[in-house]
């Protein structure tokens, strides 16, 4: 919660901010915070368990790191706000994600393509073979 007074001073979180800075909320940092951590305990469970491929995983670990990061240095994002002249921390942090996130969607969907033609290749190389194995017991 914000208050302003006579000066144009914005109170906020036992801090002063002028008037046009940009404070990210403490609910959000916090919140950041709390999930990245949460996540990367649950990344790095998966690859104790051998339920994810440790360099599937990196991309999730970097990613929690640098929110983490975030989290408890707001001042990047600030910074970069005001350079690219997005509104609100906030929304640069929120836009951040969809595009990390739009990163892996376009990652993984070169993986499946990949791994879809290699599945043609090797069923189109299974039929030849077996058929070619019918002739001879034949």
């Amino acid at each position: 919660m914000c208050i302003r007074d006579s000066n144009e001073h914005i109170y906020s979180y036992n801090s002063v901010v002028q008037k046009g800075e940009h404070v990210m909320a403490l609910n959000l940092r916090i919140c950041i915070i709390v999930v990245s951590i949460l996540f990367l305990f649950f990344v790095l469970r998966r690859i104790r368990k051998a339920q994810m491929q440790i360099s599937d995983s990196l991309f999730w670990i970097i990613a929690s790191i640098v929110f983490v990061i975030i989290g408890i240095f707001p001042q990047i994002v600030i910074w970069l706000s005001k350079i690219t002249g997005v509104q609100s921390p906030a929304n640069l942090v929120f836009l951040m994600i969809i595009f990390v996130l739009l990163l892996r969607i376009f990652n993984l969907s070169c993986k499946l393509s990949s791994t879809e033609n290699a599945l043609h290749s090797l069923a189109e190389q299974y039929a030849v073979d077996h058929k070619l194995t019918k002739k001879k017991d034949e």
